[in-house]
């Protein structure tokens, strides 16, 4: 039987239809993947400054950290947003880009009373990525009060990413182009999870940090690159209603250009602020 047939995975609507939509939106899409890019940015240009000042005279070692100061702002800057933006993400996913995207159980009335309502599930799936960061958010200030073990705030935020990586893995597609769209994400997820847990083991290690950081990246560009795949229908990314596998296929090839481009990215942007920083201060070693 073939895997992808069309009665696996069906979802039924509160009404006993069969769902054909796909679910998500274009704006639940770019919203965080605007966010990872600017927290990939953010501990990129931390990195790299903790990085290049542990090689002034009489600065201490590089040590990565599980979050950094923003600009002149308090050092827990960081953390508030782990806990403030996901709600905002959350209300993209159920209020704020659908109709009636709140209720996950069909009412009382409903021919499918009780069940769950598998035209909202989707969204409901993509809310559940988010309270992981909300908790790495609510460790990183309890770390400020109590003295917990080394590498827990780091532990709860590759915990975050774990979550997010089951999810999107597990998270059911019908047409191969969805399909691929988000298997791709779903190991960038996973390259998250694992080098947080490479850094926790080895603190020092600059290039493992910024292979976080890299993740980050590719974790933004490419959700912004489904926002734009899945929901603007452009006719280079019509499949047909799955008939067409040509843009499934065309999808491993795009995904490579973003790693490519995110590395080198990076690359250029130390070259950058190692010149920078370099004739600012003239004691690096």
């Amino acid at each position: 039987m073939d895997m992808h047939s069309e009665h696996e995975h069906t979802k039924f609507s509160c009404d006993g239809s069969v769902v054909t939509r796909s679910g998500g939106s274009w704006e639940g899409h770019i919203l965080p993947g605007a966010i990872f890019i600017l927290w990939g940015l953010h501990h990129m240009l931390g990195i790299f400054r903790t990085y290049v000042n542990s090689h002034r005279s009489k600065k201490p070692e590089f040590i990565s950290q599980p979050y950094y100061q923003f600009f002149s702002l308090p050092l827990m800057t960081e953390s508030w947003f782990k806990i403030l933006l996901p709600p905002l993400a959350v209300s993209v996913e159920l209020y704020w880009a659908h109709d009636a995207y709140r209720r996950l159980v069909c009412s009382a009335g409903t021919v499918r009373h009780g069940h769950i309502n598998g035209d909202t599930l989707n969204n409901w799936q993509h809310t559940a990525i988010y309270p992981g960061f909300v908790a790495a958010g609510i460790i990183d200030l309890v770390s400020q009060h109590v003295a917990l073990p080394s590498g827990t705030s780091k532990a709860f935020v590759a915990l975050a990413f774990l979550n997010e990586t089951i999810l999107m893995l597990l998270h059911k597609k019908h047409t191969p182009l969805d399909i691929a769209v988000h298997l791709m994400l779903g190991y960038t997820m996973l390259s998250s999870f694992i080098f947080t847990i490479l850094e926790i083991a080895r603190p020092r290690s600059f290039l493992i940090s910024c292979g976080r950081v890299f993740s980050l990246f590719l974790q933004g560009t490419w959700l912004c690159a489904a926002g734009r795949i899945l929901f603007e229908n452009r006719p280079f990314w019509d499949e047909m209603g799955g008939e067409d596998t040509a843009p499934a296929m065309y999808i491993p090839v795009l995904y490579c250009f973003h790693i490519l481009g995110v590395a080198f990215t990076m690359a250029m942007s130390y070259v950058g602020f190692l010149v920078y920083y370099t004739r600012r201060h003239s004691d690096i070693e």
